[in-house]
């Protein structure tokens, strides 16, 4: 098993948003929209260490929140998940 592990990496990722000062809602916010990427992935059998994932994993991700949930929650996600990648390319997790 790989040490870059999606839900492994979280925690790191709490901490560097809360050492930015951003507000505990939008903490909350990414959190979902992490721990269901992260959910999905495993349900699906696909892989969870952060240099595995890609575009069209988290694309069958975004999809599956258009078909379940409301436009509005999927462009949330889509968005917290934007910052997520960000982080991980700026900690050397994955490549751009």
């Amino acid at each position: 098993m790989s040490g870059n592990q999606l839900p492994e990496l979280l925690p790191s990722w709490y901490r560097s948003l809360r050492s930015a000062n951003r507000s505990p809602r939008t903490i909350v916010s990414y959190d979902l929209a992490a721990t269901q990427l992260a959910g999905f992935l495993t349900e699906q059998g696909l892989p969870t260490e952060a240099d595995k994932i890609t575009t069209d994993h988290v694309r069958a991700f975004l999809e599956r929140m258009v078909e379940t949930r409301a436009s509005a929650t999927a462009r949330q996600r889509y968005a917290s998940l934007k910052q997520l990648f960000k982080w991980l390319h700026e900690e050397g997790e994955i490549d751009a």
